[in-house]
């Protein structure tokens, strides 16, 4: 099941673990996007706290977490090449989160 959270982001759930990537419309509001900073895995979130940050021509954005819990997994190939996010962001996630 895949929902839009409140701040542009998607929220993909398989049992407790949650994908959460961002929306196209988030993204055009940032800018193309030219570097992402990942959470650690491990660490533990709240919600509306800052999980991500993403890096534009325009600004860097700190991006709320949308769900509490345990990063269980990055997106690390984002750190090498950000393509994906400007170009399919609906198909890109940054972090999984078990909640």
């Amino acid at each position: 099941m895949r929902e839009r959270g409140p701040l542009g982001e998607w929220i993909e759930y398989n049992g407790s673990i949650a994908t959460v990537g961002y929306t196209k419309e988030a993204l055009e509001t940032i800018g193309t996007i030219l570097w992402v900073g990942l959470p650690e895995i491990g660490a533990t979130i709240e919600k509306g706290e800052t999980v991500v940050v993403l890096e534009s021509a325009k600004a860097a954005t700190d991006c709320e977490s949308p769900l509490s819990g345990k990063i269980v997994e990055v997106n690390t190939s984002l750190l090498d090449d950000v393509h994906p996010m400007n170009n399919a962001p609906e198909e890109t996630w940054i972090f999984r989160i078990e909640s």
